[in-house]
């Protein structure tokens, strides 16, 4: 405590005094300092005294806080350790989840020069990630916004693997003056008690003295992955990646491919390098990585269109070629182009491609694709039989996969690995599943496309 206070007033106030803004002069309340953990280590937050009551608040909420309970003086010792000194500014906005902070955090140096600023959202876990800052203020007698021009790498992680959407807003904080009938120095406003929250919010949570360690676009606290505007994507740090892979799409592309915009190829782009190489689960990459590899070794080229006839999420068209997507959303989501490819990858396998199964054969190829995803999903509720089958039949389904997986330690190698339920099941999501009575089965046609991933892949199994 003493070092920490020793390094404000003989480092800090030496060269960068307070600079009065709307607040006033402020002064720190050290004998109500106190010692919080944080991911760096030890720190000392102090609550702070202002010359006049300011009230602070996020765009969009409707009632100000008081500045003296929603901002503290936070002094800690870096990865370096070097002594750092921050003025932080809490704007809660929105409601907490999973004990999480949701909203604003602005850094400060005590000069009340910009610092940082983070912004969390109701995630839980941080899902947004500030890359860079631009700062303007402008003030009146009344009151001062304080903004921040963001770009923001949102990671959702809920899918199993990440997938990483950079974009850019603008977040903006008023500080206005406001008649505060009390003003405390209580320091159970700011930390919450003993997990510490964000200052006279009612929040708790460990967040607001944690942004200092913050996440990475990869989800890594304290990693170095940055999310590229040139590749659209996460590199760096644990992603693996340290250039732009766009050449891994290119290389099964045809070469005109002109049914989409600029702006929808770079989407394109983004979507499949999401697909092949994001994620947390290193063996659904280690196949999705062999799928393309084959793809790539049997010289298909594909193209890849928006067309809002397709009644569904999308559809192959193996006589063209074609991935065949509704519209941008779909075009976007790493998950629906997963399935497409999956196509492809039928098309490249089965001898003299799916053309043929294109009547009689289709429900043969959709049911493998969803089988292929139940098992390497590793978890239910199941996709195959869709939303009009039964409960019976959904825990019928699942029992199946539990039953050819060994609740999901091994993978069916061979047919006689479904223990001969595959044509009952395929029958099943004929008649139940999303692609119920469209064209016929055919008996004959074996799910060997799936068979030859699980048999040549050489991916770790694992969930």
């Amino acid at each position: 405590m003493q070092e920490a206070r020793s390094f404000f007033e003989d480092e800090i106030l030496s060269t960068m005094p307070s600079q009065p803004g709307p607040e006033g002069n402020k002064t720190p309340i050290w004998e109500q300092a106190k010692m919080v953990k944080i991911n760096l280590g030890d720190a000392v937050v102090v609550p702070i005294d202002y010359e006049r009551p300011q009230g602070i608040k996020a765009e969009g909420e409707k009632n100000f806080r008081d500045l003296q309970k929603s901002s503290y003086l936070l002094i800690y010792k870096d990865k370096s350790q070097n002594m750092q000194a921050e003025w932080v500014s809490l704007a809660p906005m929105g409601e907490k989840k999973n004990d999480k902070f949701v909203g604003i955090i602005s850094v400060h140096e005590w000069n009340g020069k910009p610092k940082h600023a983070f912004a969390f959202n109701q995630n839980g876990d941080i899902a947004l990630m500030q890359e860079t800052n631009v700062f303007f203020r402008k003030a009146s007698m009344r009151n001062s916004v304080l903004c921040y021009n963001v770009h923001y790498t949102y990671v959702d992680i809920t899918s199993g693997y990440a997938v990483v959407i950079g974009y850019s807003r603008t977040n903006c904080i008023l500080i206005n003056d406001f008649d505060f009938n009390t003003r405390s120095h209580d320091t159970e406003d700011i930390g919450g008690g003993s997990g510490g929250g964000p200052a006279g919010s009612g929040y708790s949570g460990v967040d607001p003295y944690q942004y200092s360690d913050k996440i990475d676009c990869a989800g890594v606290a304290g990693g170095t992955a940055i999310f590229s505007n040139e590749c659209q994507t996460c590199i760096g740090g644990a992603t693996g990646i340290y250039k732009c892979p766009t050449d891994s799409l290119k290389k099964i592309m045809k070469t005109k491919n002109d049914c989409l915009t600029e702006p929808q190829n770079t989407m394109l782009s983004n979507t499949f390098n999401q697909y092949l190489y994001e994620g947390n689960n290193e063996y659904w990459k280690c196949l999705r990585n062999f799928i393309y590899q084959k793809i790539e070794s049997s010289g298909i080229k594909i193209g890849v269109c928006l067309d809002p006839t397709v009644t569904d999420n999308g559809a192959y068209r193996p006589s063209e070629k074609n991935i065949l997507l509704p519209n941008e959303f779909t075009l976007s989501s790493s998950t629906l182009f997963g399935h497409e490819f999956f196509h492809v990858y039928q098309d490249a396998h089965y001898p003299g491609g799916t053309s043929q199964y294109t009547y009689t054969g289709n429900p043969n190829l959709e049911f493998e694709q969803a089988l292929f995803k139940d098992i390497i999903n590793g978890d239910f509720p199941s996709s195959a039989m869709g939303s009009s089958g039964s409960e019976e039949l959904k825990r019928e389904y699942e029992t199946w996969i539990l039953s050819i997986t060994n609740n999901f330690t091994i993978k069916p190698l061979q047919f006689s690995d479904l223990k001969g339920k595959y044509n009952y099941f395929l029958e099943q999501f004929h008649q139940n599943g999303p692609y119920n009575r469209r064209g016929a089965i055919n008996y004959n046609l074996r799910p060997n496309a799936l068979f030859s991933i699980f048999n040549n892949s050489n991916c770790n199994f694992e969930h």
